[in-house]
């Protein structure tokens, strides 16, 4: 009898340390989401990628109102805090043949290797803008 308390006891404690933990991050990741913007309207459908300087990149997608949440991993949404760029991958765009041709032009500015958008993210944002030329 005393056998089957100390198994139960320790199921019982195995069950509730490993329930719903997350697996621990080696950097602080914060909340994200914003607004990207071309010309003062929403460019939707549109993949944004964030990249530290030092880490793994977040990435995220537009809506057809240019809203975004970045995404760090399955289980985490948002961003490394920290310095770092943004830019986006014009391969993957979708969505009206016409809105996609013409950003697919502004965004080559805004690509991996020679975006402008550098930013030190230090906070949550709910609604960070990013206006493209």
């Amino acid at each position: 009898m005393l056998r089957f308390y100390l198994i139960l006891c320790t199921g019982v404690i195995l069950l509730t340390c490993f329930s719903g933990c997350k697996p621990s991050l080696p950097y602080e990741i914060v909340p994200f989401s914003g607004t990207v913007t071309y010309q003062g309207k929403p460019a939707p459908n549109t993949e944004i990628i964030f990249a530290p300087e030092i880490g793994r990149p977040s990435n995220g997608r537009t809506d057809a109102n240019g809203r975004f949440t970045m995404i760090y991993t399955v289980q985490y949404n948002g961003v490394q805090k920290g310095k770092g760029k943004f830019f986006f991958q014009t391969s993957r765009m979708i969505g009206d043949n016409s809105i996609v041709s013409e950003l697919q032009k502004v965004l080559e500015k805004y690509g991996a290797e020679n975006t402008p958008l550098q930013f030190d993210i230090q906070k949550a944002e709910k609604n960070f803008e990013i206006k493209l030329e």
